[in-house]
């Protein structure tokens, strides 16, 4: 008898434990969930459970685009670009989020030029933009593999076809080598996205500054210092000053 009551509190205690955690839906499991909300025109509900989602510690580009639209449906068009930019950073060549993103901007009030740069520059950036930092490195790290491997051989061998491949593979971990680096620069810039209905730009950080000029809901820009309640920016066309930071959401 009492080897069956040892047996039972074991039960117990492996089973009853999963049966609690059971309760909680997969990640997984709220995707589902969340996908049929958004088709069912439940746009709430279906950001509350993407949330539940990210909250969850699991951040998919995927979970990210599909928070973007459901906001887009809801006419919130800040804060579908905000989801929409923190999806690309993720799954940059996902030609309906690039779709998507692109028209979505086109909603928005603020029409910035950007100041056209140099065309090696303008070449240089749409290559980083189809790539996210780790499959940068990945890519670098692989080359530095066979380059390290090439040179092994050469110096065994001493082939003078071994030598000329090590040299192509060298030139060319070094010029990967100078993407790694400029897609870093490029990933630690701070972004953010304006979402409340407009934002004055300041002169400085004070109430009592002067209003440079106005921005709307949608606009992104480059974060360049926190100050207090207090953020300083810079728009594509190179204009600058202070919003509050209420006003935004950093990408």
């Amino acid at each position: 008898m009492n080897a069956m009551k040892h047996l039972a509190i074991i039960f117990l205690i492996i089973i009853i434990p999963n049966l609690l955690d059971s309760k909680e839906p997969s990640n997984d499991e709220l995707f589902i969930i969340a996908d049929k909300q958004y088709r069912d025109r439940k746009y709430d509900e279906a950001i509350q459970t993407y949330e539940r989602i990210l909250e969850n510690g699991f951040t998919n580009g995927y979970v990210l685009y599909n928070l973007g639209n459901s906001h887009f449906k809801k006419d919130e068009i800040g804060k579908a670009i905000l989801f929409y930019e923190r999806a690309h950073r993720l799954i940059p060549r996902d030609q309906e989020l690039n779709d998507n993103l692109n028209f979505v901007k086109a909603f928005t009030q603020d029409k910035i030029e950007e100041k056209k740069p140099a065309f090696l520059f303008f070449m240089l950036m749409i290559l980083l933009n189809n790539f996210t930092l780790k499959e940068v490195f990945a890519f670098v790290s692989a080359l530095f593999s066979v380059t390290l491997f090439c040179s092994i051989l050469y110096h065994l061998k001493r082939n003078i076809l071994l030598k000329n491949v090590m040299i192509s593979f060298l030139t060319i971990f070094l010029l990967s080598g100078f993407l790694l680096s400029a897609k870093y620069r490029v990933s630690i810039i701070k972004r953010g996205v304006i979402l409340m209905n407009s934002a004055q730009v300041k002169s400085a950080p004070s109430d009592e500054a002067t209003v440079e000029f106005i921005i709307h809901e949608g606009t992104d820009f480059v974060l360049l210092e926190t100050m207090g309640e207090w953020s300083k920016i810079r728009l594509k066309d190179a204009k600058s000053g202070w919003i509050r930071s209420e006003t935004f959401h950093a990408i």
